[in-house]
């Protein structure tokens, strides 16, 4: 699974979940990036903590269910500091992209949806340079106008530049 994938499948989660409480280590915002990404039962672990003070004490260790949980997130293209920045929706390369430029809060499931909108902007920005999210939104609302139009009631005669 790539990267992208793994964000809009959280976002997902997000949006229809019930059980979001950030502070608990498999409903925080990195709880619901683990559940994307390998699902819920991946989180049955002993560790206490938050993820970001596991991420800190990363050791690659086998005996340890975050540590192995960690190197699959690493394994699929994640960073250190993307990890960190998702928990505390604190990251400036992905804040760039917020249209309202407003501090997000970390325990609120709305801003982390609102955080991975902007992720995966940064991301297909990544992958496609010229990408311009406003254009696509302008080619998106010109389609649909075009589709209301009806060419066989619009009888204009064919004009021709001279």
């Amino acid at each position: 699974m790539d990267k992208i994938k793994v964000l809009k499948r959280t976002r997902n989660l997000l949006q229809t979940s019930t059980d979001y409480e950030w502070g608990r280590l498999d409903s925080c915002n990195l709880g619901f990036l683990i559940r994307g990404a390998f699902g819920r039962h991946q989180l049955k672990m002993e560790e206490k903590g938050d993820w970001v003070h596991l991420i800190r004490n990363f050791r690659n260790s086998r005996d340890s269910r975050a540590d192995q949980i960690l190197m699959q997130l690493f394994d699929l293209g994640f960073s250190v500091s993307e990890l960190e920045g998702f928990e505390y929706l604190s990251s400036p390369s992905v804040l760039k992209y917020q249209p309202e430029k407003r501090k997000l809060y970390c325990s609120d499931k709305n801003d982390a949806i609102e955080y991975l909108n902007n992720w995966i902007s940064l991301e297909i920005k990544r992958l496609l340079p010229s990408w311009n999210p406003a254009i696509e939104i302008l080619k998106l609302e010109s389609n649909s106008r075009s589709e209301h139009v009806n060419p066989i009631a619009d009888k204009r005669p064919f004009e021709r530049n001279p």
